[in-house]
């Protein structure tokens, strides 16, 4: 995990400043289903957004959807009412992955397969990067 990226096969693409890339965590927290726009403006503004709040939740989605279509990914981000879909496979998420690889480290320690849980936390290590 780290910094909000989108790589290219394997290259950082730039997605912009900080609120495009927060609108794009909120959305990898849930990748595949709708969060709604009321949501988003929760997740990515202050406690006391601005009336301009949705009309910038939609600017924001606009920029990311441009970014996405530089590299062929068109349909990775979709309208879906009441909000938006980040349409990626979960598994291409980190935070998903690493949630994941952590549950089943867990389950196989309590299972007593430690070499097996070992090696689930050490793979769920390695999604962190430090930038």
């Amino acid at each position: 995990m780290g910094p909000v990226e989108v790589l290219s096969p394997g290259s950082p693409v730039n997605i912009g400043g900080p609120k495009p890339k927060a609108l794009l965590a909120a959305l990898m927290l849930e990748p595949r289903q709708v969060v709604s726009i009321d949501r988003l403006v929760d997740l990515i503004r202050d406690e006391n957004p601005p009336q301009s709040a949705v009309a910038l939740v939609h600017t924001y989605v606009s920029a990311l959807r441009r970014k996405f279509a530089e590299i062929g990914a068109d349909a990775a981000l979709r309208t879906r009412a009441p909000g938006y879909v980040l349409d990626v496979d979960p598994a291409d998420v980190d935070i998903v992955e690493f949630t994941r690889t952590v549950a089943s480290a867990r389950r196989a320690e309590q299972q007593a397969e430690h070499s097996v849980a070992a090696q689930l936390y050490q793979r769920a290590l390695g999604l962190w990067r430090v930038h």
